[in-house]
Formats: structure tokens, sequence, C-alpha cells
């Protein structure tokens, strides 16, 4: 299958000398241009998956394909991680341009000419103006930091997004402005995503398909609309009836 293919992963952790199984042979793909959307209570894996996918932890088991082929664990790769804190994740010495040029430097994506007409397409893609180029992170709300961090995982020209928990920290307004700006990103780039998060209004509007982790292993993959209208597992039927609903009265 083309796209990413996660084949029985298992990663474990030691903790003062034992070992704890984070993910437990978990097997899930991703085409490009489809969103699937990672769901569990926290500490189910759903981090642990991506940056395992990333190659930001090592799997004990298993292996992690894209397009038949395994995903280096340095250099440029076909999937980019964007993190829930965008503050966090961005050098605060650098600018915004500095940080996106980093990367197309490491990569050599483009003559250094290029750089500076390319940094302005990516921040244009996000829907950033050309001024915020010169500007320092902390400098911007948290929506406008959030769309940097994506710009910058553009930068690299992946074919999957890894969104850990990308809009949970955002406010209701600006997580509907992502949640647009995904799409359009799908749309425009035809860029697929494994989109990990609590909200399942989000899921709902998002995801093509919805997989379900539960302490570390797989539950239930199904379509969305299977997923809200009929899930399978007793676990994910209770993960929609934990949703809060505003019932008048």
């Amino acid at each position: 299958m083309s796209g990413l293919v996660v084949d029985a992963v298992s990663v474990e952790y030691v903790r003062r000398g034992a070992s704890i199984t984070a993910l437990d042979e978990v097997s899930l793909t991703v085409a490009e241009g489809e969103i699937v959307a990672l769901v569990g209570e926290s500490g189910s894996g759903k981090s642990t998956l991506a940056r395992a996918v990333a190659g930001l932890v090592e799997t004990a088991a298993g292996t992690i394909l894209f397009d038949g082929v395994a995903i280096p664990t340095r250099g440029r790769k076909p999937v980019a991680m964007v993190f829930q804190d965008p503050l966090g994740s961005l050098d605060p010495r650098l600018t915004v341009a500095a940080a996106i040029t980093e990367i197309l430097r490491v990569h050599r994506l483009r003559p250094r000419a290029g750089e500076r007409a390319r940094t302005a397409e990516l921040l244009e893609l996000v829907g950033l103006p050309p001024e915020v180029a010169g500007v320092r992170p902390r400098y911007l709300s948290g929506g406008q930091q959030q769309r940097v961090a994506i710009a910058r995982a553009l930068a690299s020209e992946p074919r999957i997004l890894l969104l850990d928990e990308a809009l949970s920290a955002l406010d209701a307004s600006v997580r509907a402005q992502m949640l647009r700006l995904i799409m359009e990103l799908r749309s425009r780039l035809g860029i697929g995503a494994l989109f990990i998060g609590h909200d399942l209004a989000l899921v709902r509007q998002l995801a093509d398909r919805v997989a379900v982790l539960q302490l570390g292993r797989l539950v239930e993959v199904s379509s969305a609309e299977e997923f809200f209208l009929s899930p399978q597992h007793p676990y994910s039927r209770e993960l929609l009836a934990a949703v809060p609903v505003l019932r008048r009265t």
C-alpha cells in the first residue's frame, strides 16, 4: 500500500528498572490525502505512536514504512510533526523566517537566492502576512505561532503531517480557523494527516477514519461516519458517551 503503514509496532519505556509497554503491536495505515484521527484517553499511547512514526522514540518491534520503504531515522522524511505547544517547538532566538530557512538549508531544498521567496510562499500558504517573517515567535498569538509551526513542518515538503494535539491549546474560534487551514492544505497539496486529539467534535468534522487506542492497543478502526453512528468497541462507546451534550431544560 502507498502512504504510511505502521505494522505491529510496539514501544516500551523503562522506568526505575521496570519495562512499561506504551504501544502493543499497533497496526495502522494513512494514505496520502487521507486524514486519520487517533483518539483515546490520556496515556493511551497516541503521542507515542506519532513520535515513533517521526523517529523520536525507538520501537521495540514492528515496522514503519512509507510507500513500502522504511522511514529514515535521520535526514528528510515523508512525515513532519506539529506539536501541541508551538512556542515550545520553535527556537525563541530565531525569527519566523530564520526558523523556516533553517529547514530549507538543512535539507537543501532551495538555493540561497530562493529562500526568501519560498518562506513568503509558506507563510501565505498558512494564512500569515509577509511581515511576520521578521518577528520572533513569542510576539505572536497562539494561533499565529501554530501557523508558523505548520509552515515550518511544510518546509520539508512532507506527504503526511503528524498533528499531535496541535489544536487543543487554542480557543474555539482559532480552532475553527485552524481546522479550515488543515482542510485547505489537504485540498491544495494533497497532503494527509494523522490527527491526534481529544475533541471529538473536531474529529467528526475533520477525519476520514478514526482509530481508537486503549492502553497502548488499537481496539477499533472505522470510517468516521461508522464510528460516530455505530461504534463497535465498548471503549469507543464510552468515549462518545463522555462527550458533554447541551440540553434544553
